[in-house]
């Protein structure tokens, strides 16, 4: 995930960049999510951990649809709105699944958005 500087030089940097302007308003300049995602004790993370067998599946977001394309939107134009959640999903998410507290998607979106409630890092 970028920094708020380092997807606004990525913008300056690319002028082709199109991004979806109404998420451009929040204290940075853009709204920015960061991610839940597991981490091992020396620091590194797994990725990917769900192979072919852990698929995303986006109608499980249907109840938080609207909550994450608040809090949690793709600014790029040339995706899909939910081609970020699929992303970090199958990156972290799925990393995450011994865990029976986020061990699917509507659990993972669920509690990362109940903790970007909890701490404001902005």
């Amino acid at each position: 995930m970028l920094s708020p500087g380092q997807f606004m030089a990525l913008i300056k940097k690319n002028n082709s960049l199109r991004l979806r302007s109404r998420y451009l308003n929040y204290k940075a300049g853009f709204q920015v999510f960061v991610v839940l995602r597991p981490n091992r004790n020396d620091g590194s993370f797994p990725q990917f951990c769900g192979g072919e067998t852990k698929k995303f599946v986006l109608s499980k977001l249907v109840p938080i649809e609207e909550k994450l394309e608040r809090n949690w939107p793709n600014l790029l134009v040339t995706q899909s709105v939910s081609s970020l959640w699929k992303h970090e999903w199958t990156k972290h998410g799925t990393c995450a699944e011994i865990v029976e507290e986020v061990n699917d998607e509507i659990k993972y979106f669920n509690k990362s958005l109940a903790l970007h409630e909890q701490f404001d890092i902005f």
